[in-house]
């Protein structure tokens, strides 16, 4: 919908001339600030559109309308003819007005502004400009007519019968704003642990890959020991070595392993320190959680000896040493990094 001088026209009536839709009602439309405009249930076949808005009227386009299809119909609406105002014997009456927030006072735009005829058939119609101003002028004489008012977060109203036969008559429309209910929002706020935050656990999480377990994963697993719940993960494995006399379980990644073959144990890191160095078993510089070397024919203590479960806060785990973060990277990282996050006093919930 648009001018002679190429501009969008918001506010105008568009109709079909010779159909009408389901209940025998009108087929009509306003056009959007746009000019755009959408005629649904057009029957299929040859059929008359026209626009008109504030006393101008677009000349009748026909249009075949096929099933299943968008038909595209350009209109051009003249700008409204010039007229004197009412003299007596001739009615041709105008509505000119401006639509105000009923507390401030404020000029309201975008209103849909529509004059009934005593039959409540749309007779003129305007939508209110910036400055909330507003223009009807009919094209046939109308004594009596109703002013139809309608915004979005306002409470829209029809008017008491107005006596037109004066010829212009100014009004002022005052709409009360009016809440909208929308449909509830479910929002879900992570629960998150201050000391995880700060050493940077979450940022991980949601940013590199790897494997990571909350506490409330671990608590889901109620797992009797670290070692059961660290292998729920997938490419984790825990196992014990009974020909060399040692049943305790160890964890490797089962993708990583030594050039000679041999199991390739992960890095250990808890609480951001590292407490085991990985690569071949019980190698001469693996530390335990004190960070103390063993003593000589010592065994280095294993991830269930070392932290139950229940104190652990979070879970980091890197199964190839690309994956593994600048924080952890060091000498012993190739075959994979560990990192525990204990449960601490200022982080009670």
């Amino acid at each position: 919908m648009r001018s002679r001088a190429g501009l969008a026209i918001a506010g105008a009536i568009v109709e079909v001339l010779d159909a009408v839709g389901p209940d025998n009602q009108p087929i009509t439309d306003m056009s959007d600030q746009y000019g755009g405009y959408v005629l649904c249930d057009a029957p299929e076949g040859v059929t008359r559109v026209r626009a008109s808005r504030g006393g101008s009227r677009s000349e009748s386009v026909e249009a075949r309308v096929l099933s299943e299809a968008f038909a595209q119909i350009d209109l051009t609406l003249p700008p409204p003819p010039v007229r004197p105002l009412a003299v007596p014997g001739v009615l041709k009456p105008a509505i000119v007005g401006t639509a105000l927030d009923r507390e401030s006072r404020r000029p309201l735009r975008d209103v849909a502004v529509q004059l009934l005829d005593e039959d409540g058939e749309v007779v003129a119609t305007d939508l209110s400009t910036a400055e909330g101003e507003f223009r009807m002028v009919l094209d046939d004489g109308v004594p009596v007519a109703y002013l139809s008012v309608e915004r979005l977060g306002y409470t829209g109203a029809v008017s008491d019968a107005l006596d037109l036969s004066e010829g212009t008559k100014r009004v002022e429309i005052l709409l009360p704003s009016e809440a909208i209910e929308i449909a509830p929002v479910l929002v879900v706020v992570e629960g998150r642990v201050p000391s995880l935050e700060r050493e940077g656990f979450y940022a991980r999480a949601t940013s590199r890959p790897g494997l990571f377990l909350r506490r409330d994963d671990i608590d889901a697993v109620a797992a009797a020991r670290t070692s059961d719940l660290l292998e729920r993960a997938p490419g984790v494995r825990s196992f014990t070595d009974p020909l060399r006399g040692d049943l305790r379980r160890r964890i490797v990644f089962t993708r990583l392993t030594l050039e000679n073959g041999e199991r390739c144990y992960p890095s250990l890191y808890v609480d951001g320190q590292m407490v085991r160095v990985g690569g071949a078993r019980d190698t001469p510089d693996a530390l335990t959680i004190e960070g103390i070397k063993p003593e000589a024919g010592e065994e280095v203590p294993s991830l269930d000896e070392l932290i139950p479960p229940h104190e652990i806060e979070a879970v980091e785990m890197y199964p190839t040493p690309g994956q593994v973060p600048q924080r952890f990277t060091r000498p012993g990282t190739r075959c994979g990094v560990i990192v525990l996050w204990t449960r601490r006093g200022d982080d009670a919930r």
